[in-house]
């Protein structure tokens, strides 16, 4: 497992394939098998694999801020875009839950030899997305998955004894 939390990194760049239904369904089920505080499983899942719905997201998102986004590109050469919903109220532990999730998807995504990226950003177009989708739910993120076409270098992080307390 550390082998996957190590080398998961934000994918921007893919090279648009269509994903063996088998991995997808992997992918889902690391998502459906998340923890959640008091066992309440938040999330619904919609998977969007159509170009032409990918197109419109992400063109949606680029109107929305007015230039161009790498972000856009993510979505739009990724095998498939896994929008994350909180099907419950949006209290914090409902968030912390689907947080949970989300990762869980994108480290088996890793395990599995794809590429992944959480896009909050889409928060911006909220309304667009739930109409796409058809629900009234809250979304949380969008996660894209896809085969790399980038092997970006880790990012620096802080050593241990920069933010870690023992009280012994």
């Amino acid at each position: 497992m550390m082998q996957e939390i190590e080398t998961r990194r934000s994918i921007r760049k893919n090279s648009y394939e269509v994903m063996n239904e088998e991995d997808l369904q992997k992918i889902l089920e690391a998502g459906r098998l998340s923890p959640s505080a008091k066992n309440k499983q938040p999330w619904e899942f919609v998977v969007i694999t159509n170009q032409e719905v990918k197109r419109e997201i992400a063109q949606k998102l680029e109107d929305k801020l007015e230039r161009e986004n790498p972000t856009s590109e993510a979505i739009l050469n990724c095998s498939a875009a896994i929008v994350i919903f909180n099907s419950l109220e949006d209290d914090d532990w409902n968030i912390f839950s689907l947080g949970i999730c989300a990762e869980n998807m994108m480290l088996e995504a890793t395990h599995l030899g794809y590429g992944s990226l959480c896009v909050g950003l889409t928060s911006l177009i909220e309304e667009d997305i739930k109409r796409i989708c058809n629900t009234e739910h809250h979304h949380l993120a969008i996660i894209c998955v896809g085969k790399s076409s980038e092997e970006p270098d880790a990012p620096s992080r802080k050593e241990l004894h920069e933010f870690v307390t023992y009280i012994r």
